[in-house]
C-alpha cells in the first residue's frame, strides 16, 4: 500500500474513532472536549490539506449529521485546512507545532463564533486546551511511530 493512502486511512481512523468520542462524551455528559479538532489538527501535519478539509468536513458531518452553512461549518472546516496549509512556515519541531496548534485553532474558533461566550467560559476553554493539548501530543506520538513521514518532509522533532 502506497504511504500516502496508508496515512490518509490511518487519519480517517482516527478523525472517526475521536469524532465518536465526541460525540459519546456530549451525549453522556452534557459537554466534551474538542478531541476531532485534535485529530484533524495531527491529521494536518502528516496530510496534504486537500485531504484535511475532506478530513474535517466528514468529521464535521459526523458530529452534525444535518449540518447547515453557516459559521462553526465554515471554521471547523476552514481552520484545521489552514494549519494543514501553513505549518511548514513556522519553524518550530512539529510537536510544538501541533500543540500549539490545537491550542490557537480551539481559542480563535470559540473567539469567531462568540467571544463574549469565550470570555465569559474562559477557565472552561482553558480546561478544553489542556485537554485537546495532551490529546494531540499523544496522537502525533503515535502516529509519527506509526508512519514515520510527515507529508513533504520527515519528522525531526
Amino acid at each position: 500500500m502506497p504511504s500516502h493512502l496508508r496515512r490518509f486511512l490511518v487519519a480517517v481512523a482516527a478523525v472517526v474513532v475521536f469524532s465518536a468520542v465526541q460525540l459519546a462524551s456530549l451525549r453522556t455528559f452534557g459537554t466534551a472536549f474538542d478531541v476531532a479538532l485534535a485529530a484533524l489538527v495531527v491529521a494536518g501535519m502528516f496530510l496534504d490539506w486537500r485531504q484535511v478539509a475532506v478530513l474535517a468536513a466528514a468529521a464535521f458531518w459526523f458530529l452534525n449529521p444535518y449540518p447547515e452553512v453557516s459559521r462553526e461549518l465554515v471554521l471547523f472546516v476552514a481552520l484545521p485546512t489552514l494549519f494543514a496549509a501553513c505549518r511548514w512556515f513556522v519553524p518550530w519541531r512539529p510537536r510544538a507545532v501541533a500543540a500549539i496548534g490545537i491550542v490557537t485553532l480551539g481559542a480563535v474558533f470559540y473567539t469567531l463564533i462568540d467571544y463574549r461566550l469565550a470570555l465569559r467560559e474562559l477557565p472552561v476553554l482553558a480546561m478544553d486546551g489542556t485537554v485537546c493539548c495532551a490529546v494531540t501530543l499523544a496522537l502525533f506520538e503515535v502516529a509519527a511511530r506509526t508512519l514515520g513521514k510527515m507529508h513533504g518532509n520527515s519528522i525531526i522533532g
